[in-house]
């Protein structure tokens, strides 16, 4: 591995998600255009688009900056060959969540991709911006576009009794979700089906406690692969309970207390 230029490849774990692997992309964008270059650019290889158009397909990557205090932006889009940068067509436009160092996956789908100048590389470019970061990038794939989209960035806002989940489709053909839940030690689970295609509401919850969550979107007869995670509902607050009337209501009541 060499650092002459940004990104390349090291050998260290510390840039590495894959479990077991132990290589992963390096990136540095400078604070002062021409420093290591005014961008710097990933090419996978070439795509035969004839056998698989580059509007069937959907890029994932895993990304993490090196610290909370760097906001890195890069953008995906396509090529018409490596050596033509100027033919970079944008796709779309990410800025890296830094609110944390752990790895975040991104998906990019091409679906609305047009192709007018004949690309058939996919890239990931970061530009000189004016401020400096340290990115490390792994796991880069390019897929074709599932038929029943798939659940992504699966989140869940619990309150005490409810919880808003929320998600984002890559794919086609989605015609609303299934979604399955339980209490984390339970044994079997509770389903419903929403129309909607990226968000439901469960309800009835119990306060204080952690339950598992699955969601599917539903196509047609066909159900895309489930998407997992795990949240806490809250606690009521104290402030909810006046216990001074409580008191005064049961000695009123003629109960007696020790």
């Amino acid at each position: 591995a060499t650092s002459t230029f940004y990104p390349y490849v090291s050998n260290s774990t510390s840039y590495n998600h894959t479990p077991g692997g132990a290589n992963g992309l390096y990136w540095y964008r400078a604070s002062s255009a021409g420093s290591y270059g005014d961008y710097g650019i990933i090419v996978l290889p070439q795509l035969d688009t004839a056998a698989l158009p580059l509007n069937t397909t959907m890029l994932t990557f895993w990304a993490k900056p090196s610290s909370t205090s760097y906001a890195p932006v890069l953008k995906v889009g396509a090529m018409q060959h490596p050596d033509s940068v100027a033919s970079f067509q944008n796709v779309k436009t990410i800025n890296i969540q830094h609110a944390t160092t752990e790895w975040v996956k991104y998906t990019v789908p091409f679906n609305e991709f047009v192709d007018s100048i004949g690309c058939s590389y996919v890239a990931i470019r970061g530009d000189f911006d004016g401020s400096y970061w340290y990115l490390y990038v792994d796991d880069i794939s390019l897929d074709s576009i599932p038929d029943c989209g798939a659940v992504e960035d699966l989140t869940v806002d619990a309150g005490v009794t409810s919880a808003l989940l929320t998600w984002n489709v890559i794919g086609n053909s989605v015609s609303g979700a299934e979604i399955e839940y339980k209490e984390a030690d339970a044994t079997s689970w509770n389903n419903i089906t929403v129309s909607s295609t990226n968000y439901a509401v469960l309800s009835g919850l119990l306060p204080d406690t952690t339950y598992n969550v699955r969601v599917s979107t539903l196509c047609g007869d066909a159900n895309a692969i489930a998407v997992e995670t795990t949240f806490q509902t809250g606690s009521f607050p104290c402030s909810q309970f006046d216990m001074t009337s409580l008191i005064n209501a049961t000695i009123g009541n003629g109960a007696t207390t020790n």
